[in-house]
């Protein structure tokens, strides 16, 4: 039987246990646990999220940059992306706030002549946006914007010029 002079350093290996199996899960990013005596231990998680599917791999993409088979209710990337390119477009889809990423549904890499970083995506209620790298960050403002448009459907241009274009 162990003494009681024991518990602290058992709860210790308990807690160093649970923080190491934890941390082989794809879907937890950062795990911390503690103890609280006398007997609870407390486990803090930060999820690694899916941010999107991509077709080219048929992976999902976790917010780490982790790609898993499984499939989740994500915007879909549907074409291949250079991979400078596609690793800078990851981390602004991290920045990105997830119930904006969560109103998306389909995304393009849509290089023009002036920009080789442009993107078109798709959004659940209809409306399109075209986006560069630089300017990801706009996107966070979707709803603020389409709110001005009154429930109208069309093209949201963050990419140059900030306007929106009505479908006739």
């Amino acid at each position: 039987m162990k003494q009681l002079d024991d518990y602290p350093k058992v709860m210790q290996v308990l807690s160093t246990k649970i923080n190491n199996k934890l941390k082989k899960n794809p879907y937890i990013n950062k795990v911390k646990t503690s103890k609280k005596w006398p007997s609870q231990i407390i486990i803090t998680i930060e999820e690694n999220k899916p941010l999107f599917y991509y077709v080219p791999n048929s992976k999902t993409v976790l917010t780490d940059k982790t790609e898993v088979n499984d499939n989740f209710v994500v915007p879909t990337l549907i074409n291949y992306v250079p991979n400078k390119i596609y690793s800078e477009f990851v981390n602004e889809m991290n920045n990105a706030d997830y119930t904006i990423v969560k109103r998306m549904s389909e995304i393009k890499y849509d290089p023009n002549d002036v920009d080789d970083e442009r993107f078109i995506i798709t959004m659940n209620d209809g409306n399109y946006v075209y986006l560069t790298l630089n300017k990801f960050y706009k996107i966070n403002h979707y709803l603020e914007i389409i709110k001005e448009f009154n429930n109208k459907k069309g093209i949201l241009y963050l990419d140059s010029g900030e306007y929106f274009k009505v479908f006739e």
